[in-house]
């Protein structure tokens, strides 16, 4: 049953109409139909219909595609959204299985399907956290520039809600 069939796109881009770019160890390298397998924490390309090219993760520093990078961490590979001197923050995809649901009927089991989850980190003071958004944890992060970072939120109308405005306030942070 270990190949049972999985609905779902395991892909970071369900497009593969992609222009990336590959850094590997100091040099960097233009590829066409690049993409992130989240299910495998792969790195591959689309070499021809249906035959994917998976790279060494091991030689990879990190990736671009179209717009979104990816920068590899302690072997993983997470979403660069903002970067800074103070505190820096990024987006982990991760997968899950949902299990197939059970028809009473027949008791025959539909497929399952691959779902895409992603979590926040905060890299700050040489330290990679896992970060939900909030007030709270967000005040955790600031310290004793909080008071400061609340009024510009305020200002500003940003919500921590939003992934542009979350982007935004370290934005605001690192400039503090």
């Amino acid at each position: 049953a270990g190949t049972e069939e999985l609905k779902g796109n395991p892909f970071l881009f369900e497009d593969w109409n992609t222009k990336g770019v590959v850094y590997s160890e100091g040099k960097y390298f233009e590829v066409d139909k690049l993409n992130y397998n989240i299910h495998k924490e792969e790195i591959g390309y689309l070499k021809e219909k249906e035959s994917v090219f998976v790279y060494e993760t091991k030689y990879i520093d990190s990736i671009k595609i179209d717009d979104t990078r990816l920068h590899k961490m302690d072997g993983k590979f997470y979403e660069v959204l903002e970067t800074g001197s103070k505190a820096s923050l990024f987006k982990k995809y991760a997968t899950r299985i949902a299990e197939g649901q059970v028809n009473v009927t027949d008791q025959t089991k539909g497929p399952s399907r691959l779902v895409i989850m992603d979590d926040y980190y905060v890299l700050s003071g040489g330290k990679l956290m896992k970060f939900k958004p909030s007030k709270s944890s967000l005040e955790d992060v600031f310290g004793d520039q909080a008071a400061a970072m609340k009024k510009i939120m305020k200002s500003e109308k940003l919500s921590y809600k939003k992934q542009e405005d979350l982007i935004s306030i370290f934005e605001a942070y690192n400039n503090l």
